[in-house]
């Protein structure tokens, strides 16, 4: 969709919308967020699919544009995202996908995966490295990559047993 909400970490509030993104990254879109420029990103997303990359500030949710557009094979679908200090990514059936916080660029095909599952759950990422968790129904794998080289995933571990669709939006450990 195209709903800005935001809400305080302090309070049990609900959330509150806005404002509204410039793209549709309909209903599976990843994040990622630069905390240095204080911006956050929606990239992806499918029903429509959309391969656009959109940025906002956090510091004026009115300030708003799109930035880019996502490489090819892009599909749109089931990817999540993590940050570095300096790039966001976007990674999911079997591709990692880098762009640029500087300046406003696409994001071109950087990696691999070691797992193409058509859903990747959760996206978080570290100070040096990026890590994809659960996805499609029963998906347990987890894996990284490390943003200085970013070609290719490795193996970390699996979820316990018994996970189901696991999904969240972006988490940074370092921001």
């Amino acid at each position: 969709g195209t709903t800005l909400q935001k809400y305080a970490m302090a309070a049990s509030a609900n959330s509150a919308n806005v404002s509204a993104l410039v793209n549709n990254h309909g209903n599976t879109a990843s994040s990622a967020s630069d905390g240095n420029a204080n911006y956050g990103y929606v990239h992806g997303g499918s029903a429509p699919a959309t391969n656009a990359i959109s940025r906002f500030s956090f510091d004026n949710e009115a300030t708003k544009n799109d930035v880019g557009d996502l490489g090819s094979p892009y599909n749109g679908q089931g990817e999540c995202g993590g940050s570095s200090e300096t790039n966001g990514y976007v990674f999911g059936h079997g591709n990692i996908y880098r762009y640029a916080f500087a300046s406003s660029s696409n994001g071109p095909d950087v990696g691999n995966l070691i797992n193409s599952s058509s859903g990747r759950g959760t996206g978080f990422s570290s100070t040096t490295h990026s890590y994809a968790s659960g996805g499609s129904v029963h998906e347990t794998h987890m894996e990284k990559f490390a943003h200085a080289s970013h070609a290719t995933s490795s193996f970390v571990g699996n979820l316990g047993t018994g996970q189901t669709t696991n999904r969240t939006g972006h988490v940074s450990t370092h921001y």
